[in-house]
């Protein structure tokens, strides 16, 4: 093998001297080719060196084998070579009257490969900075989106979501055509969304599917939207309070699951938006908003069941349904709660197994099999992967007992303060919602407020807020024409 490659370099090497430089064209590809092709990089290496040990001079064919070099030192994990050989090249042309803008000019490429090499095997201080000169002295490569996007994720990783956001906005800006601009520009709707501009971000996530909709990015795009749509909703006071506002965005959210459902019928996102939709609409928020909240929730959920039942959201909607509809149909829903553990142990989806469970056990709770709830959710219990769940489970517990344990233990609960405040609020509700079944108004309306006064922050205090309007308008009406409430 040597021998013949000697023979190749010398032979290369002389008809480059004598008549031009056609053969060194040849042993870039011949490299090429052995590091791509045959993954042979030892050979690649050893005919890029005897070429480059005998052609000295700085032309476009010269900086095509010593590319090659460097790619195929990457290529056999020797790091520290590879970074000498590339760092060399954009040493040897940083002056050149090379056309950088024709193909085959590859310095730029040698650049953007010294950012990619310091990043991920050397120094990720380099690396940016590797990103940066590829980005600022080349700037018509067509490594130059590329370079962004991973200056911009660096960014991102290190939790500076200013700098990210703007290498982000940079590439999509410059680089629109390129193949990385609709997955920059999902990336700056999510930095608009953390940092709590959801007008914008909304407008962000818009934009993936409306100019890269042939992009695998566009369904992400749509689906997202209706996320920030959703938080909009369930965290804006003012908007609560502003009918036609709620109404665009509910328009809105349906558009775009319609979207994905024409558009993008294969996609994982369609799964995902139905299940967002349940959980959207069956948030306590809702609950209080607007009676056919419910209706929207069980929809989606039984269009899950229907039409996706194999995938993890499909599965999980028979839960969501199973419960809604177990007060009805308690044994139906048993069965295909029963049905789901089995396919979820199966498969060995410990998670699912909980929440079917969970499911089940609330379900025989409102049959009334109270004995058998319990036993269940004390299991469960002893499962909870972590504190919070467990929280939940004890609450559940909690409903188990009778009329006065319950107070007692929920009174427990709301004034433990090293509990969530999730949990404590849904405490202090769930007390209030024990005196309202009972039409002990004055007595609920008070924890209510407490609630609003001490955790306004929480989604359980936009809960509580409604409670307060429906008591205040219940309080009005005379103890005699009062009937029992039953809430939904």
């Amino acid at each position: 093998m040597n021998c013949k490659l000697s023979l190749m370099v010398f032979v290369c090497v002389a008809a480059a001297l004598l008549a031009g430089t056609a053969c060194s064209s040849e042993t870039a590809d011949e490299v090429r080719r052995l590091r791509e092709d045959e993954k042979d990089y030892e050979a690649a290496i050893a005919l890029a060196q005897q070429f480059l040990d005998g052609y000295p001079q700085l032309d476009v064919e010269r900086q095509a084998v010593q590319f090659e070099l460097g790619r195929a030192q990457y290529g056999a994990k020797d790091y520290a070579a590879a970074l000498a050989s590339l760092r060399g090249l954009v040493g040897d042309y940083s002056v050149t009257s090379l056309d950088k803008t024709a193909e085959s000019f590859v310095v730029d490429d040698a650049q953007f490969y010294v950012g990619v090499i310091e990043h991920y095997f050397g120094d990720r201080a380099k690396g940016i900075e590797g990103y940066k000169n590829a980005i600022a002295d080349f700037p018509a490569s067509n490594r130059r989106a590329h370079a962004l996007a991973l200056l911009a994720g660096v960014y991102e990783q290190d939790g500076d979501a200013a700098k990210a956001l703007t290498r982000f906005e940079q590439l999509v800006k410059e680089h629109p055509q390129s193949q990385q601009a609709p997955e920059a520009q999902l990336h700056v709707g999510h930095l608009l969304r953390e940092g709590g501009n959801l007008n914008e971000s909304i407008a962000a996530f818009e934009r993936v599917a409306k100019e890269w909709p042939e992009s695998k990015y566009a369904p992400s795009g749509l689906l997202n939207v209706n996320r920030a749509l959703m938080a909009q909703e369930l965290t804006s006071a003012e908007r609560a309070q502003n009918g036609e506002q709620i109404r665009e965005n509910e328009d809105a959210i349906k558009a775009n699951v319609q979207l994905l459902l024409k558009n993008y019928p294969d996609s994982h996102e369609i799964a995902q938006a139905m299940e967002d939709v349940i959980n959207f609409y069956s948030s306590p928020l809702h609950g209080q908003r607007d009676a056919s909240s419910w209706a929207k929730a069980r929809a989606a959920a039984a269009w899950l069941r229907e039409n996706l039942p194999g995938t993890r959201q499909g599965m999980r909607a028979i839960c969501d349904l199973a419960v809604v509809e177990g007060g009805q149909h308690p044994d139906e829903a048993l069965v295909q709660l029963d049905f789901l553990i089995d396919t979820a142990r199966i498969a060995k989806d410990d998670s699912l197994v909980f929440d079917a469970r969970f499911a089940k056990a609330r379900v025989l709770k409102q049959a009334g099999r109270k004995d058998e709830a319990k036993e269940i959710f004390e299991d469960l219990l002893e499962l909870a992967s972590d504190e919070h769940l467990a929280d939940e489970i004890r609450i559940s517990l909690i409903r188990l007992k009778p009329r006065e344990q319950r107070m007692a233990a929920y009174e427990g609960l709301a004034d433990d303060e090293t509990r969530h405040t999730d949990i404590r609020t849904m405490a202090l509700l769930s007390m209030a919602l024990l005196h309202m079944t009972e039409e002990r108004y004055e007595d609920a309306l008070p924890i209510v407020e407490r609630v609003i006064a001490e955790f306004p922050e929480t989604l359980n205090a936009r809960t509580a807020e409604g409670m307060r309007d429906q008591l205040r308008e219940l309080m009005e009406v005379p103890i005699h024409k009062r009937g029992n409430y039953r809430p939904e």
